[in-house]
């Protein structure tokens, strides 16, 4: 089972377990797309937290070497010419790089319950780093780091 581009769930993987009665397929099957949703919709909300934790310690102290370093790093590196292809001006403002960050992945590191790690990079891979950031189990965030 998968979730389509369009947030629909597609029930075209689900395979019947024979050891299953019938009449319990469908049971089953409804039981595993609310999962499989929910599950979506906690990796969407907790995406969402945690763009919303990047941006809010950039600048602050805690944020040091995190967003703020994760910044002034690729601002150093990059040509304007890739600021101009990927946020559309040569010399972006923090807001404006932050704000074109990209979900590289998401797990769950070991010992968690939830999916608890997002990473975050900038379009095109534009370079090794990237901005982690790692959730408690009760889903407050716990870090933002800048990682490779």
């Amino acid at each position: 089972m998968a979730l389509n581009g369009v947030g629909r769930i597609d029930f075209g993987e689900v395979k019947r377990v024979q050891a299953v009665a019938p009449e319990k397929c469908w049971t089953r099957r409804l039981q595993s797309a609310h999962s499989a949703a929910m599950n979506a919709n906690v990796l969407n909300e907790r995406t969402a937290i945690a763009l919303a934790a990047i941006k809010s310690l950039f600048g602050k102290p805690e944020g040091e070497y995190g967003p703020t370093l994760f910044v002034s790093h690729h601002f150093r590196i990059l040509s304007g010419e890739y600021w101009l292809k990927a946020v559309g001006v040569k010399q972006p403002n923090a807001d404006q790089v932050l704000d074109s960050l990209i979900l590289r992945g998401s797990w769950i590191s070991e010992g968690g319950k939830t999916t608890n790690t997002f990473d975050f990079c900038l379009p095109e891979n534009a370079s090794n780093y990237v901005l982690s950031v790692r959730f408690q189990d009760n889903g407050q965030v716990n870090d933002v780091s800048m990682e490779s």
